[in-house]
């Protein structure tokens, strides 16, 4: 191989790190605003759930626009946050991290051991 020659990056890296990482700003937002305006309204309508405002002042860190993780709780039972969106979040930060460092490093790993792997590798 070419010192100088450059490695091509495959474009599905790239759609794969870009896609990720436009992701999570997109889940953080729908995930903060699940309770709507007025989460009190919210909670009985949307989700015919009793609004619980002394457990909310008891628990602050599940009574608001937490950035991460993500939780708005109308009551100690019912979070209007799904279950699925704190792990669909470290999930889509993991993704775009590994699109954008593994292609590299792959490279990198390639030009120390231009020929593969040596039988006395394996």
């Amino acid at each position: 191989m070419n010192p100088t020659a450059r490695h091509r990056i495959e474009p599905w890296w790239i759609q794969l790190g870009i896609f990720s990482a436009f992701m999570v700003p997109v889940l953080l937002f729908f995930g903060i605003l699940t309770g709507g305006l007025d989460d009190q309204e919210t909670c009985g309508i949307r989700h015919q759930q009793h609004y619980d405002r002394e457990y909310r002042k008891a628990h602050p860190e599940h009574a608001g626009r937490n950035i991460f993780p993500l939780s708005n709780k109308c009551n100690a039972d019912y979070d209007m946050v799904p279950f699925w969106m704190n792990p669909a979040v470290v999930g889509f930060a993991l993704l775009a991290v590994g699109a954008f460092t593994v292609p590299p490093l792959r490279d990198r790993t390639r030009r120390k051991h231009p020929g593969g792997p040596r039988a006395a590798d394996l």
